[in-house]
Order: structure tokens, then sequence, then C-alpha cells
């Protein structure tokens, strides 16, 4: 069997250097500041359209029967986007209130599977970052909907909103090619 000058030539499809984000690539706006995290397949579309350019490449590839393209792990836009401040913003999910609190209970210290309201919404507390924490299952049913003081319990930390320059990047963890590019920011 014979094979072509073009298929002997092709690079090969690699793994991701190790620690790298799998199937993530890191979107930045045309003056470097970082926008999000897109999955692969999106940046590589936005590639072949030429809405932005390749920054840093991922080291691996995607293979049609004519074509390899390379992934991208870091890349820029070629035009500017204004982005509204509403928008960088973290959402508050439980996921990401645990990520923000280390998946540690703000009140025994054990292992974080839910969130709680420190004040209850019942009592009049609201749905703010300053007011949820990171609990366990059994103190967030000990506690329902009573107030620490009732309770005698403290919190053990500080919470507000996660400090993250990406959305996109909470609670997962990134291509090490990606650091220069988020300390810019």
């Amino acid at each position: 069997m014979t094979t072509s000058l073009k298929e002997r030539t092709r690079p090969r499809a690699t793994r991701a250097p190790s620690g790298a984000t799998v199937g993530r690539a890191l979107l930045l706006n045309a003056g470097f500041e970082p926008l999000d995290v897109v999955r692969d397949r999106d940046a590589v579309v936005l590639f072949l359209g030429g809405h932005v350019e390749v920054i840093e490449e991922s080291g691996r590839y995607f293979h049609s029967p004519s074509t390899v393209v390379p992934v991208p792990s870091v890349m820029r836009l070629i035009r500017y986007i204004r982005v509204p401040n509403e928008r960088r913003c973290v959402v508050q999910s439980t996921r990401n209130v645990l990520t923000r609190d280390g998946y540690i209970c703000a009140y025994c210290g054990g292992v974080a599977d839910t969130r709680d309201h420190i004040v209850p919404r019942a009592r009049g507390g609201k749905n703010t970052w300053s007011n949820v924490t990171a609990c366990c299952r059994s103190c967030n049913s000990e506690k329902g909907d009573k107030t620490l003081g009732e309770l005698g319990w403290a919190v053990t930390r500080e919470c507000g909103t996660p400090n993250v320059l990406v959305p996109g990047l909470v609670g997962i963890r990134h291509d090490p090619l990606w650091s220069k590019y988020l300390i810019a920011a």
C-alpha cells in the first residue's frame, strides 16, 4: 500500500501537556484582556471563520480527510468587543460557592457538599455572595432557618464575591500556557 506525500508529512494527533485542560481554550479580547473559556470545537470554528488569531497552540489537532487544523490553547479576537461590567460577574451557583470556599464547611470544617444562607432567606437574608457559604448537609439540616446567634455558631471565614478574572475559569484547572495572559488582566 502506498501513501501520498501529504499523508506522510501530516502531523500526528498528540496528547495535551500534563496538567492542561483538555477541551478548552482561553479567549482574549483584541486588547489581550481575558474574556472567556470556550470549548476546543468552538475555538476551531472561530479560527476557521477568521474571527480570531491563534496566540498559543495546544499541541492537538482536528483532522478531516484533506485538512489538519491545530487546536488553539489561547486565541485573540481580531476585532475589539465592548463587554458590559455586569457580564464580568461570576454567577452564584452551588458549584461556584463550593469552589470559592474550597469545599470546606464554614461551620464544622468538614467536607462541604451544599451551600447555606448565613442569614436565612426566611428571616430576610439576601441571596448575595456575602450571605452564602459552603457547608455540609448535616450542618445545613441542623441550622435550618435559624440564625447563627440562636445556635451559638460562627462562620469560620469571610464570604464575598470570588476574585476571578474570567467567569469561565471558576472550578476548572487551566492550561499552564494561560498564566501569562491571566496575570496581565
